[in-house]
């Protein structure tokens, strides 16, 4: 959001807007897909499936007790996984997205009993950082850009990013980068009424932005999450501009185009969006959140 049932979730954005008085739960604004993604149904992969407008019904197969489909979504690679986690046996939902052409996926994982994870990976040649000593770079996939944790229990939403740089002080020739927590964790906690924050939100914080992937967006009510963002008359950076939005400003997502694009290394759809003032145009999906939704 800064956007599973994991998954379920994550583009599914859900919703989240007329919130007249405090809610009781500040988790469901701060992760609008929070609450969706924490509640079992009878059918999880159709209810996931329905969400994403995909009308096939995949085989479902199993393996040491888990049950997982696959199947394709728009240009995305889509596997769908419930499983129950040992020794509560709480049952999870895992959601994954993959781009074969990009070579980046995005994962979604919530557990019923109230945790929820969502976080990026991408095909690098680079080490993890450890203080025990860095291993040999090796080409594979690895997490980058934003990751999520929630944990209803504890109260708290926690916050990462992942980036690949540079280190003055290592062997290029042994570890030419590594990959580390480019940025102190960003966590809310939740105490009652009271919101406690760490003061560094600042994505600037990173060497590189810290970037997203959003394989869909749904309708309803987004802000934009800076000042400048273009609308264009196309679903294309090459539209002519037609207005820009200022920092939550806000606008109604009336159509996910479907149409993918990789933008300063972010991944997401572009949407039809109509403004206040009855100007529609289309905007990169990455640049809208939902309204209070924890994304610096």
């Amino acid at each position: 959001m800064k956007g599973l049932t994991l998954l379920i979730i994550l583009f599914i954005v859900f919703q989240c807007n007329g919130i007249s008085s405090e809610p009781e739960n500040k988790l469901e604004i701060l992760v609008p897909r929070y609450k969706e993604a924490t509640t079992p149904r009878e059918d999880n992969f159709a209810h996931i499936l329905n969400r994403l407008g995909i009308k096939e019904r995949p085989v479902v197969t199993e393996a040491k007790g888990d049950k997982i489909i696959k199947t394709k979504f728009k240009s995305f690679d889509l596997e769908i996984k419930e499983y129950r986690r040992e020794p509560s046996r709480a049952v999870g939902l895992y959601v994954n997205f993959f781009h074969p052409s990009l070579k980046k996926g995005k994962t979604f994982i919530s557990y019923f009993d109230g945790q929820y994870s969502e976080s990026n990976y991408c095909y690098a040649y680079t080490s993890v950082y450890s203080s025990q000593g860095n291993p040999p770079p090796k080409w594979g996939y690895y997490e980058c850009g934003r990751s999520l944790e929630v944990d209803i229990s504890a109260k708290y939403i926690n916050e990462k990013c992942w980036d690949v740089k540079e280190d003055e002080y290592i062997d290029k020739s042994k570890h030419p980068i590594i990959r580390e927590d480019c940025r102190d964790e960003a966590t809310i906690r939740l105490d009652g009424k009271e919101s406690k924050t760490k003061p560094n939100l600042d994505p600037s914080s990173c060497p590189h932005k810290c970037y997203d992937l959003i394989p869909y967006m749904e309708m309803g009510e987004y802000v934009a999450r800076k000042t400048g963002v273009i609308v264009r008359d196309t679903p294309s950076r090459k539209g002519k501009l037609v207005t820009k939005l200022e920092k939550d400003m806000n606008v109604t997502v009336t159509e996910d185009t479907g149409k993918i694009e990789e933008i300063e290394e972010n991944i997401a759809p572009w949407v039809k969006v109509k403004l206040r003032d009855g100007k529609e145009g289309y905007v990169f999906g990455i640049f809208l959140k939902r309204p209070g939704e924890f994304w610096p």
